[in-house]
């Protein structure tokens, strides 16, 4: 049986590494690409419905959804960090970033859905004889 102490070790590490990629990879990525193709999307658009006259890039909002998984990244590290030092008392906080990494499929996060879905199935699983 795997002990408590290999489990909070191995999710913390992967909730730290998801939420490095989340910062480096997932919000890098969306606040660019939004930015560049909604924001010349949305120029064109405007630019061509009012003839030229009103060419605000509104579309360049869509950037911000990079913050998306800003936030998780740096949720992720925070509780990766917090079941590494005591793991009985965040594991409820571990979990709901656990929940919040797999909703990220809705922008992409592959990665983030992995590792989300992994530490749910870890966290999950009952208190072992190591526990008692």
């Amino acid at each position: 049986m795997i002990r408590v102490e290999e489990k909070a070790t191995s999710v913390g590490v992967a909730q730290i590494i998801s939420g490095i990629i989340n910062l480096i990879v997932m919000s890098m990525g969306w606040l660019l690409l939004g930015t560049t193709i909604g924001g010349a999307v949305s120029t064109i658009i405007i630019g061509l419905l009012t003839l030229g006259m009103c060419p605000l890039p509104i579309g360049g909002l869509w950037g911000l959804v990079g913050v998306l998984p800003l936030i998780i990244g740096v949720l992720g590290i925070v509780s990766g960090a917090a079941i590494l030092t005591d793991p009985k008392r965040y594991r409820e906080f571990g979990r709901f970033i656990a929940i919040l990494e797999v909703l990220s499929v809705l922008y992409g996060g592959v990665c983030s859905v992995l590792i989300g879905a992994f530490v749910l199935s870890t966290l999950e699983e009952g208190p072992t004889a190591a526990d008692s």
